[in-house]
């Protein structure tokens, strides 16, 4: 054997101590892979499930949030007394109605749902500030009748539902009190005429824009309430 043939047979790779590369297949990747996903469809098919024994619960999650959190809300708020009784009695109503089977899921969800959208807890507090103004001694007679016409034309843009519970709250947050997160805005009792001048305007803006008629109206919110009770076992939600 030559020089050259020995030269030629030898790997320059074994001189620098390296051995050649060894394919170790994808090793332990697509178990990995493998284990993702099922956890993931095992994710969806809890979620699914619980979607559906929800959905199927909708009557006992209404009377819950009726019974635990409405009905003392509106017992406790600035009603007038007999508007207040009138309102609790027909919220008591869908509660012994849904305890004894007499509303179904659709009916229960579709009620909540215009609860939810009716101003039954910011009405209160609207009716507080009526109070505030009529009793202000910052405000004129003038500021004072005016006042009172734009919140009726306000109570009469959400009978015509061209006003909501979120239109309300932003009429009266000049005159709420910060909250934290999950708790309600509580209505200030010390405020002063630049306060109430702001929510009357904001008032007068919401009536405005639901192109509701300067003049004076009497509303009632039991009467919506009674309306969108109805319309909740008939038709469900909005």
């Amino acid at each position: 054997m030559s020089g050259s043939d020995v030269e030629a047979d030898h790997d320059p790779e074994l001189d620098r101590g390296t051995s050649p590369a060894v394919d170790e297949g994808p090793g332990c990747f697509p178990a990995v892979i493998a284990a993702g996903a099922l956890l993931l469809m095992l994710f969806f098919i809890g979620c699914g499930i619980s979607t559906y024994f929800l959905f199927q619960q909708r009557t006992e999650l209404a009377i819950r949030t009726l019974r635990s959190d409405v009905i003392p809300e509106v017992q406790q708020s600035s009603l007038p007394p007999e508007e207040k009784a009138e309102i609790v009695e027909l919220l008591e109503q869908v509660v012994v109605d849904g305890e004894s089977g007499q509303l179904e899921n659709w009916q229960a969800s579709g009620i909540m749902e215009r609860l939810v959208r009716s101003p039954i807890l910011e009405w209160g507090n609207l009716t507080a500030v009526e109070g505030m103004v009529e009793h202000s001694t910052e405000l004129s007679e003038e500021e004072r009748q005016h006042a009172q016409r734009q919140f009726s034309r306000l109570k009469r843009a959400v009978e015509q539902n061209e006003a909501s519970a979120v239109d309300i709250l932003d009429v009266l947050l000049p005159v709420l009190s910060e909250a934290e997160r999950g708790e309600r805005r509580k209505l200030e009792r010390d405020v002063d005429a630049a306060q109430l001048r702001e929510v009357i305007h904001r008032a007068e803006m919401v009536a405005d824009r639901g192109q509701i008629p300067d003049q004076d109206y009497e509303v009632q919110l039991s009467e919506i309430i009674r309306r969108e009770l109805q319309a909740g076992r008939e038709e469900g939600g909005l």
